[in-house]
């Protein structure tokens, strides 16, 4: 291995830890990076792969924290929105979407961080709205997650059914990427051999990152939520002006 592979393998490490602990925000940390070292479309289907590994051993250990129903609901509804991002894609400008929806996170998570509690959702009403929200943001701009993770924010979830909830629905989207990734020729026998070497190492970071967060109360966890969401916002608003 080169300097960069192993480079590249902490990333992915870290990445992974990350998602263990919160459940996302693995790419949002990891694929800026990435892309430093190797062309897009080689560090996305890698990332993906690393992503849908980490999903599988945090459901191997939290499955019975899975809510099936609003699982079932956000998965269906994004499958239906993702044509209409696909149509968007061609016929709005991204920049002035991401600035919108990057504003509105920003918004949403500073008001929440202030005023923790203020706002919630009691059932599971809405699923379908933030699951076809994100669906149409994944097929414009792969930018699917803050609609998702402000959904569950928002039902005042625990750090083990916010974490495994959200693995139901990364498993659907890393397995779309991967399969059009794959199509296109894009996953190489180089990245395979990364994540050979990287497997063992995900899985011990997975769950570290769960034991982190397994004592948690779910006030601050969700308080933690909002700082990585307001991460997100920023994210999203510098690549629409960049």
């Amino acid at each position: 291995m080169t300097g960069v592979d192993v480079v590249i393998v902490a990333l992915l490490v870290t990445a992974s830890f990350i998602k263990g602990a919160l459940g996302f925000a693995d790419a949002l940390f990891a694929m800026p990076l990435l892309v430093l070292l190797m062309p897009v479309s080689t560090a996305a289907p890698l990332m993906a792969i690393a992503a849908l590994w980490t999903s599988v051993i945090i459901l191997a250990r939290e499955w019975k924290d899975v809510d099936v129903r609003p699982a079932a609901l956000l998965i269906a509804s994004s499958l239906v929105g993702i044509p209409t991002g696909i149509w968007l894609l061609n016929h709005v400008d991204q920049r002035i979407v991401k600035s919108v929806l990057g504003a509105t996170v920003i918004v949403f998570s500073v008001w929440s961080i202030r005023r923790p509690g203020s706002i919630q959702l009691k059932t599971d009403r809405l699923a379908p709205v933030f699951g076809f929200t994100a669906g149409v943001l994944s097929g414009a701009f792969s930018t699917g997650g803050p609609p998702m993770v402000i959904y569950a924010s928002l039902r005042r979830w625990s750090p083990q059914k916010f974490r495994s909830t959200m693995q139901a629905y990364s498993l659907v989207g890393s397995g779309w990427v991967i399969t059009a990734h794959s199509l296109a020729g894009n996953v190489t026998a180089h990245s395979l051999n990364l994540l050979l070497v990287a497997a063992p190492l995900i899985f011990i970071g997975t769950l570290v990152g769960q034991r982190l967060t397994k004592y948690l109360a779910t006030e601050r966890f969700i308080q933690l939520v909002y700082i990585v969401l307001l991460l997100m916002g920023a994210g999203l608003v510098a690549s629409s002006l960049f």
